[in-house]
């Protein structure tokens, strides 16, 4: 009778363990992380499908996929995605996600590194991702010059 009862104990503590994980779990993967800006408090948001998408700053949404990334080795990904959506950095200074194998052939950049709370690109340009106020509202840019809140992100796990 105690190790019927023990086991159904034991079980009862694991489905309450997954349970208790959250949705944060259920779509991140294993080192995912939401990027929020220091200047605005938005949460960069991107786009689950490999077409081209311009990456947007909406309140930080734990539940929403399309804000959670990741990194694979110099790339920030979408990280519900497989490393088939990524974050990159075209001529004209935008900030998008499209499909990884896409930015090459587009003449674009995914190469990212991470200098603290801040994202640069380091791959050609050397600019910095911020977020600045447009017309559509909160949009994703790369720029160079590290100067301002704007280009400053925090890691939210």
């Amino acid at each position: 009778m105690k190790r019927r009862l023990s086991a159904a104990l034991l079980a009862g503590s694991a489905l309450a363990g997954s349970l208790m994980m959250g949705s944060t779990s259920a779509h991140a993967g294993t080192g995912a992380f939401m990027l929020k800006n220091a200047a605005t408090g938005l949460c960069l948001q991107g786009s689950l499908s490999q077409s081209t998408y311009e990456t947007r700053g909406v309140p930080c949404n734990r539940g929403d996929a399309s804000q959670w990334w990741g990194n694979y080795k110099s790339q920030i990904i979408m990280a519900n995605t497989s490393i088939s959506v990524c974050l990159v950095s075209t001529p004209s200074w935008s900030a998008l996600t499209t499909g990884c194998s896409d930015a090459a052939g587009s003449g674009w950049s995914n190469s990212w590194a991470t200098s603290g709370d801040t994202n640069t690109l380091v791959a050609g340009k050397n600019c910095y991702l911020g977020m600045g106020s447009a017309g559509a509202g909160n949009i994703g840019y790369c720029l160079p010059g590290q100067g301002d809140a704007y280009k400053r992100w925090t890691k939210v796990y």
